[in-house]
């Protein structure tokens, strides 16, 4: 269930809380979700994920404000693999941001008897006008309506807080491994097969999975080892080439394409979704004097590639 508004939840129970942004579902919003899944065991009252969309930071900075990890119905299907099943996408706007923490929480909280029990936030979770409140000041403004607040410590790798911040430099970086170890799963990116101009198949004897990846974050250029994971569920090692084909592609603008070549695999993928692990930075994107010496190379990253992912 997805609903828009606090207010929109069913009256008729009672509700355990989480409130974030939950970009990629890190290790952080991870223990997040096990504690809101024990909170609410303890009332016997459901959970629900509430989440600002779009990003606050987006709405104030549309040019510069940070990319998504996960794409909107990713960043759900993951949340709901934590044990939740409802979600709160509630629509940011810059008239909310103006509101106080009080006046939020009474707006769309106290005022209209939201049957809330608790709320579970992380430690580092800010809200209300100008980022003035923060966990200690929601457990104050919700002891005079009986609401617990439960304040869940950042996890901590390598010494430092895992944060969406950290795991969107380590992508940037190229360091999929470190976005790996932050994220508890490999680096994803979704979306549907798309008709490319064919040319892995006719002429570098290398068919390929095409996402367009204009809208998502993704590592420098380059070749990477990785997985395809189907609709069916199966998954399938592979190489994947992120970047604009300087080899191939003369004509017109530079086109950002995620190329996936799936080892062992014969079928057709036009149309269907499928979600393309990122694992290790085999190579930075290259031009070649000529397809054929592109064609070595990639029989290279291909032997690379499986003696990684094995």
């Amino acid at each position: 269930m997805i609903v828009p508004y606090p207010n929109n939840l069913p009256k008729d129970r009672q509700w355990v809380i989480s409130l974030g942004v939950f970009d990629g579902v890190h290790l952080g919003h991870q223990a997040i979700f096990k504690e809101l899944a024990t909170v609410a065991k303890r009332f016997d009252a459901q959970s629900a994920a509430l989440f600002f969309t779009p990003n606050p930071k987006l709405v104030f900075h549309p040019q510069s404000g940070p990319m998504a990890i996960c794409a909107p119905q990713q960043n759900i299907d993951l949340i709901h693999q934590e044990g939740i099943d409802t979600f709160i996408q509630f629509p940011f706007t810059k008239e909310l941001s103006a509101l106080s923490p009080m006046q939020f929480l009474d707006k769309y909280f106290f005022a209209p008897q939201v049957p809330v029990k608790a709320f579970c936030v992380g430690e580092n979770w800010r809200f209300g006008c100008n980022n003035t409140g923060d966990g200690n000041m929601l457990r104050e403004c919700c002891v005079p309506h009986g609401i617990e607040v439960h304040i869940v410590p950042s996890v901590i790798l390598d010494g430092e807080p895992v944060s969406s911040t950290r795991i969107r430099k380590a992508i940037l970086d190229g360091k999929l491994e470190l976005a790996h170890r932050l994220l508890g799963r490999p680096f994803t990116i979704v979306g549907n097969v798309s008709h490319g101009h064919h040319i892995g198949t006719t002429v570098l004897s290398c068919p390929t999975a095409n996402l367009s990846v204009a809208e998502h974050l993704i590592p420098p250029y380059g070749v990477y080892a990785a997985r395809g994971r189907l609709a069916d569920g199966k998954t399938i090692d592979g190489i994947a080439y992120v970047g604009d084909a300087p080899t191939i592609r003369h004509d017109g603008p530079p086109e950002i394409i995620l190329e996936l070549h799936l080892f062992d695999f014969d079928g057709d993928l036009y149309d269907q979704p499928i979600s393309i692990e990122l694992y290790s930075f085999i190579r930075p994107s290259m031009k070649f004097d000529s397809p054929a010496a592109l064609q070595h190379q990639i029989a290279l990253d291909i032997e690379k590639t499986k003696a990684i992912l094995k």
